[in-house]
């Protein structure tokens, strides 16, 4: 058993290492600049779209291309997510 200081203390150092570094990112297709970072695919695109939200009123032809200057695409700096690999 566990004593609850040591308990929050890990909890703490586990989240702290998180924001330190997070897994996922999205990046320029060409430029590979960072757009924006997370702990997981759903938190990067959250703050995508906080970042960049889309105009209000999108026409049909509104592509990510205007929102973005260049298609991003997400990579899991980990390497553990096959489907994102760096």
């Amino acid at each position: 058993q566990l004593p609850l200081k040591a308990l929050r203390l890990f909890y703490s150092s586990v989240r702290f290492n998180f924001t330190i570094y997070p897994m996922y990112k999205a990046v320029g297709w060409h430029s590979q600049n960072e757009y924006m970072a997370g702990n997981s695919l759903a938190d990067v695109m959250r703050k995508l779209q906080k970042e960049y939200p889309a105009p209000r009123r999108t026409s049909r032809g509104m592509s990510t291309q205007q929102i973005y200057s260049e298609p991003l695409r997400i990579i899991d700096e980990t390497g553990k997510d096959k489907q994102y690999l760096p």
